[in-house]
């Protein structure tokens, strides 16, 4: 029962998480290549706000329980799992990416930014799911 809720859990952060990653870079595309008015500059903040307390709390929340999982399940030696934390650590990464220009963005109104290019998100989600559902041998 114990791994189910965590399993269950680990699910609805995952779904926070991709939520605010595919989002917040269309939203904030069309604000950074000029400079910004006070109000989409308060739109930003107000995008910033979100994605610090859902975004960035959900992927705690996913690397917290996916590891609660992994040691529930004894995963450590899977290739399958192992491939799945490399695939991880890069969406970490992307998010990473996109909290800074979130905060130059925020602090630097004047300044122009090229877009967001983050196509690599969706794929990433899809392989990481893909090893989750078949757990390949590899």
């Amino acid at each position: 029962m114990t791994y189910l809720v965590l399993k269950w859990l680990h699910l609805v952060s995952v779904l926070l998480f991709s939520s605010g990653m595919l989002v917040t870079p269309w939203l904030v595309n069309g604000l950074c290549t000029r400079p910004r008015t006070d109000t989409q500059q308060a739109f930003l903040e107000n995008v910033r706000g979100y994605h610090r307390k859902i975004t960035s709390v959900a992927i705690l929340l996913v690397w917290g329980l996916g590891l609660a999982m992994a040691q529930s399940a004894q995963w450590w030696s899977h290739p399958w799992f192992r491939a799945k934390l490399l695939v991880a650590l890069l969406l970490s990464a992307q998010h990473g990416a996109i909290s800074g220009r979130l905060r130059h963005l925020c602090r630097e109104p004047e300044r122009t930014f090229p877009p967001l290019r983050f196509p690599w998100f969706a794929l990433g989600m899809t392989i990481a799911a893909g090893l989750v559902v078949f757990k390949p041998s590899i």
